[in-house]
């Protein structure tokens, strides 16, 4: 026994359990078993990492077949309600995309979504969207909130909430209220930071809101800050020319110009325009926004001709794109009038008395064949 035990052997002076043998035989094979336990715990860990994955791609594809069935009521639901305004659809001739918004917010008011919460918050975000655009920004905003309310519920705070927040801000800033709209955009912006992180390029759009509406309220540095974080985001998201870069850059030029900080306005405004240009063409009209926002920095600095220039090539493109009597159209008009009326006022006798009273004729016109 006394051989057997410095051997690693069983003793034979007691009975032997068999966990006492497994433990002997363990001690004198100790590399082997070594080796068969790594196995053992790499498999284990395999078959866990399989599980979890096969988990995860479950409730993955489970959350694909949701999105898709929401989609689906999503397009129906919108599909109905503009078919009521559509006679090819046999809808009523005389029923207005007002009508079919109208009959589209009462369908959602009486429950014919209950009980598919997300895509009914979805509709509510999507016809919102759709009235403010159209002019209706008291009953928009409502219908954001109640979006909100309800991805609240579905998802706790997530990006769906902040577009929703995002939407009522707006509504409540076309109503010229700022001082509401502020804190519901600081909310939304607080959201996709915690979800998408501080520095990622889909919170640039709510640094910008934010910032308009500070620089409204007065806050002026504090919205340049902003505009001057979003920028720095947006660059580094996109190196080369990008039309989040361009708006970035015009937004920040224009409230730099507004503080008559002019030579870094002119700078970031010229870039934007030369950056729009070359990602939409010479005649688009976000274009010819950039156009005109660059010719009142150069007016400004007494640069009239290239004011001049800018503001005529903004207004062809507008009169292209939106028509004679649209008010971006009637703005560059006046623009044009009072430059060339303060043109003539320095260089008398040079034609700009003749140009500005040609651009107030242009911008009566409408009036005039107004019935």
């Amino acid at each position: 026994d006394v051989r057997n035990y410095l051997g690693g052997r069983p003793l034979l002076a007691v009975p032997e359990s068999r966990a006492y043998r497994v433990r002997k035989w363990a001690r004198r094979n100790r590399g082997f078993v070594a080796a068969a336990g790594a196995v053992l715990v790499a498999l284990v860990a395999g078959l866990v990492v399989s599980l979890v994955g096969w988990r995860e791609a479950a409730l993955q594809r489970v959350q694909a077949e949701r999105r898709e069935r929401d989609a689906t009521r999503v397009m129906e639901f919108m599909t109905q309600t503009l078919a009521g305004a559509n006679p090819m659809d046999g809808g009523d001739a005389d029923v207005s995309l007002a009508d079919a918004l109208d009959d589209a917010v009462r369908r959602l008011d009486t429950g014919e979504l209950s009980g598919h919460a997300e895509s009914e918050a979805a509709l509510r975000l999507e016809v919102a969207r759709v009235l403010r655009g159209q002019g209706d920004p008291q009953r928009a905003g409502a219908l954001a909130r109640q979006s909100a309310d309800l991805f609240l519920k579905l998802e706790g705070p997530s990006p769906s909430v902040a577009a929703a927040l995002t939407e009522q801000g707006l509504a409540l800033l076309d109503q010229d209220a700022a001082a509401a709209a502020l804190p519901v955009l600081e909310s939304a912006l607080e959201i996709n930071e915690q979800a998408l992180g501080s520095g990622d390029p889909g919170i640039v759009g709510n640094l910008s809101n934010v910032a308009l509406v500070q620089a409204a309220l007065g806050e002026v540095e504090r919205a340049i800050a902003l505009h001057e974080r979003a920028l720095a985001i947006a660059v580094a998201a996109h190196p080369g020319p990008h039309d989040v870069v361009a708006a970035c850059m015009g937004n920040l030029g224009d409230l730099l110009a507004a503080q008559k900080r002019l030579d870094e306005a002119e700078d970031l405004l010229a870039r934007s325009l030369a950056m729009r240009e070359s990602l939409l063409g010479d005649a688009h009209p976000e274009v010819a926004e950039a156009q005109n926002n660059l010719a009142m920095v150069r007016w400004e600095r007494g640069q009239r001709g290239e004011a001049d220039r800018l503001f005529n090539r903004a207004l062809a493109i507008y009169e292209r794109s939106y028509g004679p009597t649209h008010a971006y159209t009637l703005t560059v008009l006046e623009s044009l009038r009072d430059l060339h009326r303060e043109w003539e006022a320095a260089e008398p006798g040079k034609g700009h008395a003749a140009a500005a009273e040609s651009f107030e004729r242009r911008m009566d016109a409408p009036s005039r064949a107004a019935p």
